[in-house]
């Protein structure tokens, strides 16, 4: 496995990705889509939540569902990154790893409740 990440994502392992989320992830211009709380500090961008989804430990894979439900629909709002996440999504979803056993709740998106950011 190498620890070569994705260009221009450098929190997102490319080894990590179907090839067709890869391609997605990649070819979207992220920082030209803003979410909820776009640019706060500690609050993870679009990208990096999305390569959650697939991280090892289930319970981080349940952090970022969390995180993108709170970021990509606040209040019932669309932002400009949310259908681009939603097309990485469903590249990710026959991927067995989007099967998290941890069921509870994913708290505060990084350290700060979405409300506040």
């Amino acid at each position: 496995m190498s620890n070569e990440s994705t260009p221009g994502l450098p929190c997102v392992p490319v080894y990590s990705l179907p090839p067709s989320a890869h391609a997605e992830l990649a070819g979207t211009a992220w920082e030209e889509l803003p979410h909820v709380c776009t640019g706060r500090h500690g609050v993870p961008d679009t990208p990096g939540i999305l390569g959650a989804v697939l991280a090892a430990d289930p319970a981080r894979r349940v952090r970022a569902v969390g995180d993108l439900y709170r970021l990509l629909l606040h209040q019932d709002q669309v932002f400009p990154a949310t259908a681009p996440a939603a097309l990485v999504l469903a590249c990710l979803l026959d991927d067995p790893r989007t099967l998290a056993e941890d069921h509870g709740s994913a708290g505060p998106v990084g350290g700060h409740s979405v409300p506040n950011c």
